[in-house]
């Protein structure tokens, strides 16, 4: 009993060593982050205040641009300009997050407001038109059209499997289909929606033991399904 005690010790520790790791390592990646924010700010902000020559307006369509909030984010998006404002505004060439405010762009640089994941407002984002300072004609492409993904379980005990895609877990099955296959979406599928691309994806029980792996492709404006059977 001694020998288990002392075991079950030791191995918690371990555990919870490896917990504080990660945490550290995540702190540590979280503020190289912020830094190279910080770094990109400056490097935006000189140039654009380099510049003596700017677009009178910005042409209708989508343009790459470069958005901070002038503390510790930057990054490269997409917008859609209609009568030199921004209507829309594209993450990662796919996701599309809702414009609640758009000033006017005036010598290539306008300020947005954006809804968030929890329905508040966003503070004002600064938005500069790097491209199109350097290049008043430039257009930007499409972004894509985001496909689904229907994983499904043809056996009763499937609820305690938990499914991840590109490594993340997305959920476990609702139901399972014991008479043939479902139709893409329906109820008691696992449905997910992401960028068009090929991934792989695996399939776990609670315990941790992966009973199901392969890769499934997403097509633009698609749905791919991908069973589970026994």
């Amino acid at each position: 009993m001694h020998n288990y005690y002392d075991a079950s010790l030791k191995a918690l520790e371990i555990r919870q060593a490896q917990m504080e790791k990660d945490m550290a390592q995540s702190e540590r990646d979280r503020e190289n982050e912020k830094q190279r924010a910080r770094a990109k700010m400056q490097q935006i902000k000189a140039y654009y205040s380099s510049v003596t020559t700017y677009p009178e307006r910005i042409s209708d369509g989508w343009h790459n641009v470069v958005v901070m909030d002038n503390y510790d984010y930057c990054e490269d998006r997409k917008v859609f300009v209609s009568n030199n404002q921004i209507t829309k505004y594209v993450i990662d060439d796919w996701i599309e997050k809702t414009v609640t405010f758009t000033g006017v762009v005036t010598k290539g640089k306008t300020l947005i407001k954006l809804k968030q994941s929890n329905n508040t407002e966003s503070d004002f984002l600064d938005v500069y038109f790097i491209e199109d300072i350097l290049n008043p004609s430039t257009k930007a492409s499409t972004p894509l059209t985001p496909g689904r993904v229907s994983f499904w379980a043809n056996f009763k005990n499937s609820g305690n499997l938990k499914v991840y895609f590109d490594g993340i877990y997305i959920g476990s099955f609702e139901g399972y289909f014991k008479k043939g296959m479902p139709t893409c979406g329906e109820e008691g599928t696992l449905t997910y929606t992401y960028k068009p691309g090929t991934y792989n994806f695996r399939v776990e029980t609670e315990a941790g033991q992966q009973v199901g792996d392969g890769n499934i492709t997403v097509v633009e404006g698609g749905c791919a399904l991908q069973g589970l059977s026994r």
